[in-house]
């Protein structure tokens, strides 16, 4: 089933939702104190993104390798998230 673009959110009992959020895919890895945050174009971003890559290297895991969707919001009560251009490229 896809996803249909509504103006706003609504609320019905027995409806469950989830709002759409865009954002770029990345793989993030993480081996002992090394992390990389890697597009599906092959792109590291791992130095577009620090406070991520500070996140995925404070993991109790020695290694670890996630399947991410990084969304860059413009302000912190943001709803919707930057356009995919504005802050990184490919």
């Amino acid at each position: 089933m896809q996803a249909t673009q509504v103006a706003t959110p609504f609320h019905r009992p027995g409806w469950v939702y989830e709002e759409k959020v865009d954002g770029y895919r990345m793989v993030a890895s993480k081996e002992g104190p090394r992390v990389s945050l890697i597009s599906r174009q092959g792109k590291d971003f791992t130095h577009r993104f620090p406070d991520l890559a500070k996140a995925v290297a404070a993991l109790a895991a020695e290694s670890a390798i996630l399947d991410t969707e990084v969304a860059v919001f413009d302000r912190p009560s943001a709803r919707a998230p930057t356009s995919p251009g504005a802050s990184v490229d490919g």
